[in-house]
Formats: structure tokens, C-alpha cells, sequence
């Protein structure tokens, strides 16, 4: 596999982070997504965490992918679209392992307040306007039309 996020030494809560990696070490992603399932409080953490867009977050963001079910699956997906403004380079080069544009590239809202919805959009297009990686070029144009909100 290629470009993966690299890992870093001090991450968005290190213990949390140490914890699901030894977890997925002992256990298994299946085994450890499905106890994260079970956990609302928890798994937050874990969402709230991967979306900071944090290398080490991302990485665990793939290996729980290879575990998950539809349902899980989308919470991881929409973890990622939050860490999308934070950090596109590092989440596009998720595609391709186990995530595709349409899980990373989407409205992480489900009835947002008003104005939630719209001042993400602006935030990740910005933030996807930004990449001047060339390879990436087209992966940002799918990605900017698939947070674009429909006209109202």
C-alpha cells in the first residue's frame, strides 16, 4: 500500500490511540469496531479524534475500516469528512485503502442546525482548493462536487 498516512510520536489523545491500536493488535478490527459500536461515548472520542485529521488517528481510521460493517463503516467515513478541511491531502490519500471519494467526500451532518451543513462546505472547499499536489487533482474535483450541497 502506498501513500498512508505516516505516523507521528504525539497524537490527538495518545492513550485512546494507544489503547485501539493494541486492542486491534490483540483482538482484531472486527472484534474492536463491533465493541466501539457498543460504546457511543467511546467511539465519539474515536470520531472526534480521527476528525482532528491527526496521522496516527487516520491510520487507526484504516485499520478499523477492514473490520467494519455498513453502519460502523459510515461512522468512520463520516469521522474523515470532518478531518476533510483539517488536513485533504492526508484524507484523499485514503482512497484507494479501503475508502472511497463518496465515504470521504460528503456532508458529515444528518440534520444539521441551520448554517452547519453550508459553513462545512465552504471549509472543505477551501481547504480542497488548497492541494497543489498534481496527482490529486482529479480526486479533489470529485470531491468538491460530492460536498457541493444541492441548491435550495
Amino acid at each position: 500500500m502506498s501513500p498512508v498516512p505516516a505516523l507521528q510520536t504525539a497524537p490527538v489523545e495518545p492513550e485512546l490511540a494507544k489503547q485501539i491500536n493494541s486492542e486491534i493488535d490483540a483482538k482484531g478490527a472486527k472484534a474492536v469496531i463491533a465493541a466501539l459500536d457498543r460504546d457511543e461515548l467511546r467511539f465519539g472520542k474515536v470520531g472526534d479524534a480521527t476528525a482532528t485529521a491527526d496521522p496516527v488517528w487516520l491510520t487507526i481510521a484504516l485499520r478499523l475500516r477492514e473490520g467494519s460493517d455498513a453502519g460502523t463503516g459510515e461512522t468512520l467515513s463520516y469521522a474523515l469528512a470532518r478531518a476533510l478541511p483539517n488536513a485533504p491531502e492526508r484524507v484523499l490519500a485514503l482512497v484507494g485503502h479501503g475508502y472511497t471519494v463518496g465515504n470521504l467526500c460528503t456532508s458529515p451532518f444528518i440534520e444539521p442546525a441551520p448554517g452547519v451543513a453550508e459553513a462545512y462546505e465552504a471549509k472543505a472547499v477551501a481547504a480542497l482548493q488548497s492541494v497543489t499536489d498534481p496527482a490529486l487533482k482529479t480526486t479533489v474535483e470529485e470531491c468538491i462536487k460530492g460536498i457541493t450541497l444541492p441548491p435550495k
